[in-house]
């Protein structure tokens, strides 16, 4: 029993089976030029969440950092300096908005913050998932 308990107490989060993912993301039919991908475990699974930026609509996330294996909602954000410029040049139109609208400008919210998109990642693979948003409800 004490064996079991010191095995149980070996095995965290440094245990968990990780897997690379990669793919493509567009928007309206264009290659996404710049954002950021999440995968965020979903139950049964767990572990940390991950992420990767997307650069010309292509994303690749290495098995060392990679998400583990199982059901992951994605999260697809826009990219940081992007809304930042937006915000800085358009100030009188930031500022009328809420955060909701704002992103929804550059990726809806349906991709992120309230994001439907799900996959399942697998020790076999290939973990490639390509992702066609719209801007259009």
């Amino acid at each position: 029993m004490v064996a079991c308990l010191i095995l149980a107490g070996c095995s965290g989060p440094e245990d968990l089976e990780r897997v690379a993912v990669e793919g493509n993301v567009t928007l309206d039919g264009a290659p996404l030029a710049k954002g950021t991908i999440r995968f965020v475990p979903q139950r049964p699974a767990y572990g940390p969440r991950v992420g990767g930026p997307i650069v010309d609509g292509r994303y690749k996330i290495e098995r060392a950092g990679g998400p583990v294996v199982g059901t992951m909602c994605v999260e697809i954000w826009p990219d940081e300096s992007d809304m930042l410029r937006y915000a800085l040049t358009h100030p009188a139109k930031r500022s009328k908005r809420s955060d909701a609208e704002f992103l929804a400008d550059q990726i809806p919210a349906r991709y992120n913050d309230q994001s439907t998109l799900v996959v399942e990642t697998t020790v076999e693979g290939p973990n490639e998932f390509d992702f066609e948003l719209t801007s259009v409800q």
